[in-house]
């Protein structure tokens, strides 16, 4: 999710102490996406072209640059019918869709159009559940969660909460709730640390989920991601991250939990 999930340029600033980027502002408020008005399409898949893959791509890899194209080009019924039953539920109609998506936290126009023309990877998830799809450039870097569904292969691609304050948030790179923009500051002395608020089972079933464990991949290159144990009110996970010269992608995952299938991803372009 992207954070923009992530495609923030991210500023290195050396050793520079991080104001304020230690605490994380998230909260477990979460605010489902207005129900859809009578008429509108219900959330049940809509089926997608099978993905075509070139010798050089895999079927994952395929139906994410499909997906980025559609978004590229405006085309949101198509980047829909691509989503998973579950990322079509958050929104509950593609009427929702067409209205939250461009400034919800998944990928922009411009943004899917560089990335779309960047080298793809992809890596097999935990337990062979999922294929994380990521791609980046110089200044833009983004993941893909796509997995198995009854209707195929598909994109958990949700994006944030449209009222309330994110539940999760960058603490370095500084680079804030998912669905901020602009530069972020990141230390390179100090780990990649990503924080989760703590939910309430009394505030009902999280949309995004609090998680206890997340994978984290650096390009396409599984690293580890492990709970600080200082952790309180916050859950904050450190990234091992290692050491890389020019802009890298850093990628973590979770799943939502509960009884659903539907995972989370979140995205920090790191520059050195």
């Amino acid at each position: 999710m992207t954070t923009r999930r992530s495609t923030q340029t991210l500023t290195v600033l050396g050793a520079l102490t991080l104001l304020g980027s230690a605490a994380l502002v998230g909260c477990t408020s979460q605010t489902t996406p207005a129900e859809p008005v009578a008429g509108t399409t219900s959330a049940s898949t809509t089926a997608a072209a099978t993905p075509t893959a070139t010798p050089a791509e895999t079927p994952e890899i395929a139906l994410a640059r499909d997906y980025l194209d559609a978004v590229a080009a405006g085309d949101l019924q198509a980047s829909w019918s691509m989503l998973s039953p579950e990322s079509q539920a958050f929104y509950g109609s593609v009427e929702t869709y067409e209205q939250l998506a461009p400034t919800g936290g998944t990928v922009t126009a411009d943004e899917a159009a560089a990335l779309s023309t960047a080298t793809l990877v992809a890596a097999e998830g935990p337990e062979g559940a999922i294929t994380v799809v990521s791609g980046a450039t110089a200044d833009a870097a983004d993941a893909w969660i796509v997995r198995q569904t009854d209707s195929g292969l598909r994109i958990d691609d949700a994006g944030v909460p449209p009222t309330g304050e994110s539940v999760y948030s960058w603490t370095n790179p500084a680079a804030g709730p998912e669905d901020q923009t602009g530069e972020a500051a990141y230390d390179p002395a100090s780990p990649v640390t990503i924080s989760f608020a703590v939910a309430d089972p009394a505030d009902g079933r999280s949309l995004v989920g609090s998680p206890e464990t997340i994978y984290a991949w650096q390009g396409d290159q599984p690293v580890e991601a492990t709970l600080d144990a200082g952790s309180d009110a916050q859950r904050t996970f450190v990234v091992n991250t290692t050491p890389e010269t020019g802009p890298h992608a850093v990628t973590v995952v979770w799943q939502v939990g509960g009884d659903s299938h539907e995972w989370r991803s979140s995205t920090v372009l790191l520059t050195s």
